[in-house]
């Protein structure tokens, strides 16, 4: 069971020299990614400061989600993708999955991660049909 993006696969691996201890694992598809190696270290380097846990298992530990807190997520993601799209960056594959909080800590702030299908667009026309098949 994994998660799959258009250059990666994330799965839960344990440890052989720990056993119990489980990590998530990122595995890329080099092939695929030729020629956008920069974008590859860019990743790194967010994910290894990104230490909050994904969207789904924050509201599944804290057991209750509320109205204000949904409100407060969706206003920051909304004022993200306001930011992006003044840059004239379309990320293309907004889902929950791709939504990180930068720390524990109960305010963190969320991140927007997985920009392996973004473009730079300007015009405002796009044509191409691209995303998560389950979301598109």
């Amino acid at each position: 069971m994994g998660c799959r993006g258009a250059f990666s696969e994330v799965r839960l691996a344990e440890r052989k020299d720990k056993p119990g201890e489980m990590y998530a694992v990122k595995m890329i598809d080099k092939k695929a990614l030729k020629g956008k190696e920069d974008s590859l270290e860019n990743e790194i380097k967010v994910l290894r400061r990104v230490t909050g846990g994904e969207l789904f298992d924050r509201i599944v530990e804290k057991g209750s989600y509320t109205e204000k807190d949904a409100s407060d997520l969706i206003r920051q993601v909304l004022e993200a993708v306001n930011y992006m799209h003044e840059q004239g960056v379309v990320h293309r594959d907004l889902k929950p999955e791709n939504l990180l909080y930068y720390s524990p800590d109960e305010d963190s702030k969320i991140m927007i991660s997985d920009f392996g299908l973004s473009k730079m667009e300007d015009s405002g026309i796009m044509a191409t049909a691209c995303g998560t098949p389950g979301y598109v």
